[in-house]
């Protein structure tokens, strides 16, 4: 588990990403191209799709809102 600060960047947006996160805790909003496109909240995924899809590749930016909780899994642990 991570705990991450209000507005800490987890992903950001045509970077190289090498780990995914499950929200534990907190709330986090997920923008493409500056503009909110989704808010997720505990239980939800992300960041899965530069690990799958996307050659390493993030599709957006995820911040969290007042602060949380997340599971952090890197790449090398996903595919032991």
């Amino acid at each position: 588990p991570r705990s991450v600060g209000p507005s800490e960047v987890l992903c950001r947006e045509n970077t190289q990403g090498d780990s995914f996160f499950v929200a534990i805790q907190g709330q986090f909003l997920v923008m493409k191209n500056g503009k909110l496109i989704k808010t997720l909240k505990q239980g939800d995924i992300f960041g899965e799709i530069a690990l799958m899809l996307t050659e390493g590749t993030r599709t957006a930016t995820v911040v969290s809102e007042q602060g949380g909780l997340v599971l952090e899994v890197r790449r090398d642990e996903l595919y032991k």
